[in-house]
């Protein structure tokens, strides 16, 4: 069994105790309750499901910029047969340093233009080409033989250049600056990702005196994981934005929250699921607002680890 180590932000928190089991019904009414915001990492996809040219070595980029005010960029693609859509990887490169953008998947419209939003996440961009990966936090089940399109939000005064494959054999992409306006094409490179699993916080409302289980969902059986909290979720270097994290984690993780110290390592159990509880002291103080967030391996010992969306948790 492992043993917390004291922390300075759960003594201001007025937290009794951390504990992996035994669990108390909170009977009060629900006042403020939990907000969960950001989107899990994906992993064990099906990469590269739907692709174009993604082998292929870019020579340039295509460098497309919002302007004044915020703009979407669709990338069409068709699908091969049907798939659980879960994200998808773009060839590209931040021309405004790292950041995170809003990403989407989007059908067609009878004259094959974007049509309707169909799942969202986030996009976590670098400032070098490489492969960008956004999850989406649902699943959408596309149709074989159908037009789709691949999105993401560049807000005012913001640019990315889009990695073109080399010129020798490339097929163009059609691509949409807006969703009402013409069609451009260029041989730009994606892949499109299937199926795979993604973390998933869930916690109850918090109330002094009791306690309220925090739960990660979506990992591997057995798989070594993690409970963060932090006091704060403006940890990007540009204010309120989440922060890319490097290898070892997966492509397209994301710490959305500080992290002011470590709150319980556990174990997931067969079903994948990580249990712990926090227990709030009567003298807590009421609306105290802390932020939570799990980490995991991606398979027990594999070295290799995602993040999970992030829990708002104001105490009652």
């Amino acid at each position: 069994m492992f043993t917390p180590s004291p922390l300075r932000f759960l003594r201001r928190l007025g937290c009794a105790a951390l504990a992996a089991a035994g669990v108390l019904h909170a009977t009060a009414d629900a006042q403020i309750q939990p907000r969960y915001f950001g989107t899990g990492s994906r992993y064990q996809q099906q990469g590269g499901a739907i692709s174009r040219n993604s082998t292929a070595t870019p020579s340039g980029g295509l460098v497309l910029s919002a302007g004044s005010s915020l703009r979407r960029i669709y990338i069409r693609f068709l699908a091969d047969t049907g798939r659980n859509v879960t994200g998808y990887d773009l060839w590209m490169r931040s021309n405004i340093g790292s950041t995170v953008l809003r990403a989407s998947l989007w059908s067609a419209t009878s004259g094959d233009a974007p049509g309707t939003e169909l799942a969202t996440g986030h996009l976590g961009l670098m400032t070098r080409f490489e492969w960008h990966r956004a999850s989406f936090q649902q699943r959408h089940r596309i149709s074989g033989a159908q037009l789709y399109f691949l999105a993401f939000d560049l807000p005012a005064g913001t640019a990315v250049e889009m990695g073109r494959s080399s010129s020798g054999g490339a097929a163009s992409v059609a691509y949409f600056t807006s969703r009402t306006g013409a069609v451009n094409f260029a041989p730009l490179m994606y892949k499109v990702n299937a199926d795979g699993e993604i973390p998933e916080i869930t916690t109850q409302t918090a109330f002094r005196g009791q306690w309220a289980p925090l739960t990660c969902s979506g990992l591997q059986p057995n798989a070594y994981s993690i409970l963060f909290l932090g006091l704060s979720d403006t940890v990007g270097l540009g204010g309120a934005l989440p922060q890319l994290m490097g290898p070892p984690f997966v492509r397209g993780a994301l710490q959305w929250i500080s992290y002011e110290g470590l709150a319980w390592p556990v174990l997931a159990d067969a079903s994948g699921v990580a249990r712990t509880a926090l227990g709030y002291s009567a003298n807590a103080p009421e609306g105290f607002r802390f932020f939570a967030q799990w980490v995991a391996e991606t398979a027990p010992g594999s070295n290799h680890f995602v993040a999970s969306n992030a829990a708002d948790v104001v105490i009652n």
